[in-house]
């Protein structure tokens, strides 16, 4: 494998936050539009197209950024920051492991386990933890930036 760089934390950060700027933004308008008592009260029936139209448009997001992150190896923020993941022979680790094990699996289970925990009292505390552990091992340069996925995946995240 050739000598790569590796993506420094801030760069990592801003992507992830670039990529939940989208689905959020369609969230907030779903909600506003679908809550609004004066478009409740209205019964208009573009309301509900309105509504369903956000939706599709949220669904769309995610499978294209699904799609884009399985070829590139780069989601829409990490495309912007100029930066990829890798495995550790330097290929693209495609679908299976950048998306369904790195992205949907990892927090799939991060969230059962708190909601299992909940009744408890230790949903939050389990969740705070795990995304302070996160940020520990993203600062970590003698650990290669790596967070638990990419350990756990052998991958890297890379500038290009």
């Amino acid at each position: 494998m050739k000598e790569v760089e590796l993506a420094d934390p801030w760069q990592r950060l801003l992507a992830g936050a670039i990529d939940r700027i989208l689905p959020i933004i369609f969230f907030i308008l779903t909600i506003t539009v679908g809550a609004n008592p004066r478009y409740a009260r209205a019964k208009l029936l573009w309301l509900y197209d309105s509504i369903l139209i956000i939706g599709c448009l949220t669904v769309l997001s995610f499978l294209w950024q699904a799609v884009i992150m399985s070829r590139s190896g780069q989601s829409i923020g990490q495309k912007i920051l100029r930066i990829r993941v890798i495995t550790d022979t330097g290929e693209n680790p495609g679908f299976a492991k950048y998306v369904l094990a790195r992205e949907v699996f990892f927090f799939a289970v991060l969230l059962s386990l708190c909601g299992l925990l909940s009744g408890l009292g230790l949903g939050h505390i389990i969740y705070c933890a795990v995304q302070l552990l996160y940020l520990i091992m993203l600062c970590r340069k003698r650990g290669n930036y790596q967070t638990p996925q990419d350990l756990m995946l052998q991958t890297l995240v890379v500038k290009m």
